[in-house]
């Protein structure tokens, strides 16, 4: 349907800031005892990362491209606005 479209867009990806505690882990040098700090640092990061933009579709079609790196998923949602 023509018309405005908001897209938001949830990376999961591995890097720390976009959903993997693992990778995170990995990056502070791998700690066998953890701090609360870092226990808490790694819940923070291991939730997606988030992105929101506005498109118009004049003739029906919106197109979107993502490159995604290897163990990388995304979700797209899209919803009319106006």
């Amino acid at each position: 349907c023509p018309g405005n479209y908001r897209v938001e867009s949830y990376l999961i990806s591995r890097k720390p800031i976009a959903g993997s505690s693992y990778d995170g882990w990995v990056a502070m040098g791998a700690p066998k005892q953890m701090t609360v700090e870092q226990t808490e640092y790694l819940r923070c990061c291991s939730g997606p990362s988030c992105h929101t933009a506005e498109y118009s579709a004049k003739d029906g079609v919106i197109r979107l491209e993502y490159m995604l790196e290897t163990h990388s998923v995304c979700l797209l949602v899209l919803q009319k606005t106006g």
